[in-house]
């Protein structure tokens, strides 16, 4: 299982929060403060636990084209996951 984090603007939130239920059952979102060329703006972190990489990678171009940006973040990390 991997963990991808998507780091985005803090822009059409709820658009993006209905993209991701349609995709996965379950995810997170962190509201958090970020920096983009020095400038602070309000930001969010998008955490997945998925194999689905390609999947991942569609929504992050489709934030990043919602949002207007020049780049979103993400990282993706192998990770042991479960549901106890």
């Amino acid at each position: 299982m991997k963990r991808f984090r998507i780091y985005t603007e803090d822009k059409n939130r709820e658009n993006i929060e209905e993209l991701l239920s349609i995709a996965f059952d379950g995810f997170t979102v962190i509201r958090t403060k970020g920096f983009w060329k020095g400038t602070p703006e309000n930001a969010v972190i998008i955490e997945i636990f998925t194999k689905d990489a390609k999947l991942v990678r569609a929504l992050c171009g489709a934030i990043k084209r919602r949002n207007k940006q020049e780049a979103v973040g993400l990282t993706v990390e192998q990770v042991d996951f479960e549901l106890v």
